[in-house]
């Protein structure tokens, strides 16, 4: 199978290498061989997993002469900030259309996280009601700002459509050459999956690069009866746009929906305890809404004993940092991250 139409695909970078790194404590701690992709770091934004999609995405923007990139999301979105934070390299203006589909309130959640980053990086914050169409505001500001002699480009919600997916493909070459350099086999990777882009590029990546490990999504906001057929949507599509014929008993769409809890964005006692063995055992930290439910996942099924013991598991670092800092008054009234008062 080619990688040729991969390579034609206009590209900007974005994102170096990222580590993968052993994380020993829970390693001993879990009987498993666990490692970390960091897609974390990235010296863009904040660093994150929508980088690698963004490479993709923009640099069509970018070849069809788009002065101005238009997004949505939560009023958290990671994929918002990163969105702006590209923009604002490449001299784009920038709209961001932020819902609150997440019912949390306060100065944290509201003025904080992922909205203070979003005002450095220059973009137009467009706030809208849990009731309002995200997609209809999208079309009507294109609209308006076409009147006004601006180009816009559309990026989709997530970045999750076949060109963002396809950046996902690197990361597997990636896992695969730094495997065969440590000596090591993988045996399962598990990451966050929520709009469903970064689980069809991995699956897409596992069959051009033939990655013997498996691919095991955790949701963090869809059921698995909503988002399998998502996924392999978007894998459908990717495998058109590179002119791959479509094989879906080749890349099976593994998810555990167990995890989503209360609802997307929103943290409970499982996330807290997964944020905080990520932080205390490796130093490391994990975000509250993508990353912090899919690693309470792989704590859960390496209990379960879903993974034999002495396997290798790699846990993808899709980033979300910033997140963290929305969430804090909630996590430090939390008992798990309660901070003593001083006595006397």
């Amino acid at each position: 199978m080619s990688l040729d139409h991969y390579h034609q695909l206009p590209r900007i970078k974005l994102l170096d290498r990222t580590p993968l790194t052993p994380l020993k404590r829970l390693s001993a701690i879990l009987g498993i061989d666990l490692y970390i992709k960091r897609d974390d770091i990235g010296a863009t934004g904040g660093g994150g997993n929508k980088l690698r999609k963004l490479e993709f995405i923009v640099a069509q923007a970018l070849e069809q002469g788009c002065d101005t990139l238009i997004t949505f999301g939560a009023l958290q979105s990671n994929h918002a900030r990163l969105t702006a934070a590209v923009a604002a390299r490449f001299g784009l203006a920038c709209h961001l259309i932020l819902s609150r589909k997440v019912p949390r309130s306060g100065p944290h959640y509201e003025g904080g996280g992922n909205l203070v980053l979003d005002a450095l990086f220059g973009a137009t914050l467009h706030s809208l009601s849990a009731e309002e169409d995200p997609l209809a505001y999208c079309e009507g500001l294109k609209a308006d700002l076409g009147k006004q002699g601006a180009k816009p480009y559309v990026v989709p919600f997530g970045g999750s459509d076949a060109r963002g997916a396809i950046g996902y493909i690197a990361c597997v070459q990636e896992i695969v050459e730094q495997a065969r350099e440590e000596a090591i086999e993988v045996d399962h990777l598990v990451h966050a999956s929520g709009s469903g882009g970064t689980q069809a590029g991995l699956l897409l990546g596992g069959r051009l690069h033939a990655a013997s490990f498996d691919i095991q999504g955790i949701s963090v906001l869809h059921t698995t009866t909503d988002l399998k057929p998502i996924v392999q949507d978007i894998v459908d599509d990717a495998c058109n746009l590179l002119e791959m014929a479509p094989a879906r008993d080749e890349t099976p769409v593994q998810i555990d929906d167990r995890f989503v809890g209360r609802g997307y964005g929103l943290i409970d006692a499982d996330v807290q305890n997964a944020l905080k063995r990520m932080a205390g055992s490796e130093g490391i930290l994990l975000d509250p809404v993508y990353t912090g439910k899919a690693f309470a996942g792989l704590l859960k099924r390496a209990q379960e004993g879903v993974y034999e013991k002495g396997s290798t598991v790699v846990f993808l670092h899709t980033g979300g940092l910033p997140g963290l800092f929305a969430y804090s008054d909630e996590l430090l009234d939390s008992a798990s991250l309660h901070t003593p008062r001083r006595q006397g």
